[in-house]
């Protein structure tokens, strides 16, 4: 999206009011049920905005969705004869700010969130008076990607070019290794290396010097570049990073897998599993749903349960227990099959 409207926007209203440090950027939830708010792994939103002049009264991105109720100060309504209240919009997280953003944030440096904190922070302050307002957007597409299931949203969502002209065959055009469209939404590179029997289904991407093997199906998935697929294997709505290498009769459903993993003969990646960095999936292992696997040493035990707590928001790795480690025992089995050879760093399992 073009942000040249809402910059002007901000210079103008700031002209006008010196204490309007800020407008957000909003636009209106898709009216499936499939592309509401929770199709992006976020909180339900709930903002209370004055009809006029679009100012920020209220802002809950914590809203509990099973009582249908919201607590507005009095103050509000006495201050706002009309407002409006929504809870069909997403923030896009494209903010506006003005040079006093960052001289509140020096002045509280215990903010860590900008909206929980910040935001929440400024419209309960009634000694400063800083205002915020909303710019929302109707015909553009803007998206905040900060969980995976956002990244899938905001995946398909330029696969199936609504994104365009941020798309894969006009984002590579003019490149030694073009993508191309072609029918079902279907993009390949160009010096791809595809099996006569292999089956390519409906919004998948291929990225170049990828080779499919004989009887494999790829069906709404990614796949990177440098990968190697082999003989009959199925991989469905999943993710495929670069120089992935996936042999004979593997499946994988709905899954991410990072860059330099090895998937051995008969493995299986039950949905929604993360397989992170140089991961190696022994022959026929089964990797179970939900499982999070990563050569990231297990948090330790001597830590803090403010720094476990800080860690879990910030990086997106459990605290939990592990499900498994490559180090097995007789009470937790291993991600490796005994032929596998490994490194030096320790696979956990997280779910």
């Amino acid at each position: 999206m073009s942000l040249k409207e809402v910059l002007q926007e901000h210079k103008d209203r700031r002209k006008k009011d010196p204490l309007a440090v800020m407008t957000m950027i909003i636009k209106h939830s898709k009216p499936s049920i499939l592309m509401h708010q929770t199709r992006l792994g976020t909180d339900e939103i709930v903002m209370a905005l004055a009809s006029e002049t679009k100012e920020l009264l209220y802002y809950e991105d914590r809203a509990d969705s099973s009582h249908l109720c919201v607590t507005i100060d009095k103050d509000i309504l006495a201050n706002n004869p009309t407002l409006q209240l929504h809870n069909n919009m997403e923030d896009c997280y494209i903010d506006i700010c003005s040079p006093d953003v960052l001289s509140l944030f020096t002045d509280n440096f215990d903010y860590q969130h900008l909206r929980r904190h910040f935001v929440k922070g400024l419209l309960v302050d009634d000694i400063m008076g800083y205002k915020i307002y909303t710019h929302e957007i109707h015909s553009s597409y803007a998206a905040r990607i900060d969980n995976f299931r956002s990244y899938d949203a905001v995946s398909k969502d330029i696969i199936q070019r609504w994104t365009y002209p941020m798309v894969p065959d006009v984002l590579s055009f003019g490149n030694c290794h073009e993508m191309k469209l072609h029918r079902q939404g279907i993009y390949k590179a160009s010096d791809v290396t595809l099996s006569h029997s292999a089956q390519i289904g409906a919004n998948s991407v291929i990225g170049n010097a990828t080779s499919i093997g004989e009887q494999c199906k790829i069906l709404n998935s990614v796949i990177g570049e440098g990968c190697s697929i082999g003989k009959n294997v199925l991989i469905h709505g999943s993710y495929i990073w670069d120089n992935v290498i996936i042999e004979d009769g593997c499946k994988v459903s709905n899954s991410l897998v990072c860059d330099d993993v090895h998937l051995r003969a008969g493995a299986i990646v039950e949905p929604g599993c993360i397989l992170s960095f140089k991961i190696k999936v022994g022959k026929n292992v089964v990797v179970p749903a939900y499982s999070k696997v990563s050569l990231l040493d297990k948090p330790s035990n001597e830590d803090s349960d403010e720094e476990l707590e800080y860690a879990d928001t910030n990086s997106g790795v459990t605290d939990s227990a592990p499900f498994s480690s490559t180090r097995g025992n007789a009470d937790h089995p291993t991600i490796v099959s005994e032929d596998d050879e490994l490194g030096a760093s320790e696979v956990f399992f997280y779910s």
